[in-house]
């Protein structure tokens, strides 16, 4: 998927039907980002986004 420079985090998610309770970790540019930087996470073309639902075990 190819992320357009300058989208920032939370409308990717919301472009990709990803709603903004629902609970996942991000990773860009290997660090954990925290929902609170969502709205002021920009990002570029060169990103690299990893998006994880949360693992539940017992």
């Amino acid at each position: 998927m190819t992320i357009v420079d300058g989208v920032t985090l939370l409308n990717f998610l919301s472009q990709i039907g990803i709603s903004e309770d629902e609970r996942l970790l991000v990773i860009l540019n290997g660090k954990v980002i925290p929902k609170t930087d969502y709205t002021s996470t920009v990002l570029t073309e060169s990103d690299n986004l990893s998006l994880m639902p949360p693992i539940q075990a017992g």
